[in-house]
Formats: structure tokens, C-alpha cells, sequence
């Protein structure tokens, strides 16, 4: 008797995953994973360069790919981001938020107004307001999954 693969029961054919932080790590990870089991992957960090070259190394590997930059925080960027997602590949099933800042480390009271703003802005509100523009194309779809990446330090 042969062992079955267990990744087999995740046939993501004709499906679309957005990751957010993909270029790299974790993110760039999942969407390599995602991608394997059929997925088009739109990967998306801010550095366009940096994506180019992850979306090189997928199609490389057969995995079918696009890579758009966005400034997960920004709501400009991001809905730039969507309207091209949605130009591209007609909507999103699957939306890992990935990306994340941490530019102040130490005590929270010596973190400066501002950079506890930015950390809201990408960490918490970026991720809610992403899987909001998604929310559409996934109802339509009749199936949409919303993944978000934390750590332990969150």
C-alpha cells in the first residue's frame, strides 16, 4: 500500500492567492506552497525589484505568478493593488496577510505617537481593509479564505 501525499486533498486549481510580505520568508513561503498546489499566486511586497525576481524564480518552478508592490497601510497603494488584482485575475479567493512592521522595539511606553500609528496602520488596519476589497470576489465565488500571519511578539 502506498502512502498517499497529504497535500494532494489541497487542489487549489483555478483558484487566485493574494500574499501580502511575499517576497521574502514566511510570506514568500506560503505562496510558493500555495502556488505548488495550483494556486495563481499574486505575490506583493513594497519593493517592485525585490518581487520581480521572487516571480522569476516561481514561473522557474511552474508556478504561475504575478507580483505587484504595495504599501500594506496605505489605502491608495492597496486599493491600487486590488483594482489590479482584479484586472489581472478577476478577484481573490484566498488573501494571506503577511506583511507587518515593527520599526520601534523596546518598552511601549517610549514608542513615539507616530510609530505606534504605523503599526496600526499595517498590522491592523491594512490586513481588515484588504479582506474587505476581497470580501466581494469571494461571496460571488461562493468561497474565500482570509489567513492572518501574526507572531508571538503581536
Amino acid at each position: 500500500m502506498s502512502a498517499s501525499n497529504p497535500f494532494d486533498q489541497f487542489d487549489l486549481n483555478g483558484s487566485t492567492a493574494l500574499i501580502t510580505g511575499a517576497s521574502k520568508g514566511i510570506g514568500k513561503s506560503i505562496a510558493r506552497s500555495l502556488g505548488q498546489q495550483g494556486a495563481h499566486v499574486i505575490i506583493s511586497s513594497r519593493n517592485q525589484e525585490t518581487l520581480d525576481q521572487v516571480k522569476q524564480e516561481f514561473i522557474d518552478q511552474g508556478i504561475d505568478c504575478t507580483a505587484i508592490a504595495a504599501k500594506i497601510g496605505d489605502p491608495l497603494s492597496m486599493q491600487d493593488l486590488m483594482e489590479a488584482s482584479l484586472k489581472q485575475q478577476g478577484g481573490v479567493h484566498i488573501l494571506v496577510n503577511n506583511a507587518a512592521a515593527n520599526p520601534s522595539f523596546g518598552p511601549l511606553l517610549k514608542t513615539d505617537q507616530a510609530v505606534f500609528d504605523k503599526i496600526l496602520e499595517v498590522n491592523l488596519k491594512g490586513p481588515l481593509e484588504l479582506a474587505k476589497m476581497c470580501y466581494p470576489g469571494m461571496k460571488e465565488a461562493g468561497w474565500g479564505s482570509v489567513i492572518n500571519i501574526s507572531s508571538v511578539g503581536g
